[in-house]
């Protein structure tokens, strides 16, 4: 190239892992590396197609750019259920959805109703990402949205060289969403690098006990809990079977989950924040708890505790030497406040933050205890709220 000196040269021809290595960290535009060479571009698209659906600020674009990567079969399905204005007839140089690494489920739904409210002549105007659709308008636009989905998400799952993130949120038709994941091949080899998994959707019978075959990479869980018994213990054996998980956030459970608790202890090593949502605790639960030996961050919020018996943490149990911030959020003032109590006067001479926060009956010892360990702190009486951060 004219004007280019021998260190443009050197730059623009850096080896592929150190091209990749700069894109990573750097804050240049990685659109724009693209049309610098062949080289940049097989380095940069990786990066720019790896979160399409979280990152992207023109979802019709990304729609119709996917939509062309169809092999034809897939196409030829799409064009019996949509008018040809919607469908581009050119090709691309890239397979991009081999490149995706995160596939949320909701995102992809609102950005091919996008797509499809805006046919290609409009298809510079961009989509607010937290656009919610109103789906019992428009039934006939609404199954033509559901016809691309469930050629699309099939396909990405096909394509992609490895998942990392798998969201299952999905609230605009339940059934629909355990239709399309029924045919979807969960030995499929792009959920073997899954981390992140968020389910709180209704899912499948046996969708996890299927999961557990494939993934053992897991590190975050987001889950509500399933209410099926073959399920509780299905997510307690994928969970068992994990290399090392080191957040789980467990929401919405109406079932006894002891076994599911007693599961994270084979993560004991790893675990180090742990938050448990509107859920059930028993002895033998919260007995399992005081296994996370490396737990460094617990949240018990809007739960109970159901107890056979007035709870006393055995030893060694409930030591937890690294727990550093215990948040006890709205604990409903009818359930047995013993265990509440218990894990209180165990872990309070450990703890930098403590959280305690509305219905919360404290009793003597335990404010003696919290007395003792966090002198100064900030307390609402009227909202029952007592904090502490060092």
């Amino acid at each position: 190239m004219d004007g280019m000196d021998e260190t443009d040269e050197m730059t623009i021809n850096l080896p592929f892992e150190t091209l990749t290595q700069i894109f990573e960290i750097s804050d240049c535009s990685i659109k724009n590396c693209i049309y610098v060479n062949k080289s940049w571009a097989i380095a940069a698209l990786p990066i720019l197609w790896k979160s399409p659906f979280t990152n992207t600020e023109n979802s019709i674009k990304l729609i119709e750019t996917l939509l062309t990567n169809l092999p034809e079969n897939k196409k030829f399905a799409l064009t019996q259920n949509l008018s040809s204005k919607y469908l581009s007839k050119s090709s691309t140089m890239y397979n991009y959805a081999e490149w995706i690494r995160e596939l949320p489920f909701e995102l992809v739904f609102n950005s091919i109703r996008w797509w499809l409210d805006n046919p290609m002549p409009q298809k510079k105007k961009k989509k607010p990402h937290n656009k919610v659709y109103n789906t019992s308008n428009d039934y006939e636009q609404i199954n033509k949205v559901h016809v691309v989905y469930s050629i699309l998400i099939p396909f990405i799952f096909e394509s992609s060289r490895g998942l990392y993130t798998l969201d299952l949120t999905f609230q605009p038709g339940q059934s629909r969403l355990l239709n399309l994941l029924e045919q979807i091949e969960i030995s499929n080899e792009s959920l073997k690098s899954i981390t992140d998994l968020y389910c709180h959707s209704i899912i499948p019978r046996n969708f996890y006990g299927a999961l557990k075959k494939v993934t053992r990479k897991l590190k975050r869980l987001y889950l509500n809990h399933p209410q099926l018994e073959e399920d509780v213990t299905d997510l307690a054996e994928l969970i068992r079977h994990q290399k090392g998980i080191q957040f789980i956030r467990l929401n919405n459970s109406r079932a006894k989950i002891s076994m599911l608790l007693q599961s994270f202890s084979s993560q004991a090593t790893t675990l180090t924040t742990l938050q448990l949502h509107a859920i059930l605790l028993m002895n033998k639960g919260l007995d399992a708890l005081g296994n996370l030996v490396n737990l460094e961050f617990l949240e018990i919020k809007r739960s109970r505790t159901s107890l056979f018996y007035a709870y006393d943490p055995p030893d060694p149990l409930w030591i937890m030497p690294h727990l550093k911030k215990l948040h006890l959020i709205d604990i409903r003032v009818w359930g047995d406040m013993s265990a509440i109590h218990a894990i209180l006067k165990k872990t309070v001479p450990g703890l930098d933050e403590l959280v305690i926060s509305q219905f919360f009956s404290i009793n003597n010892a335990t404010q003696l205890a919290i007395n003792k360990r966090l002198p100064q702190r900030k307390e609402e009486t009227s909202k029952m709220i007592i904090t502490f951060t060092r």
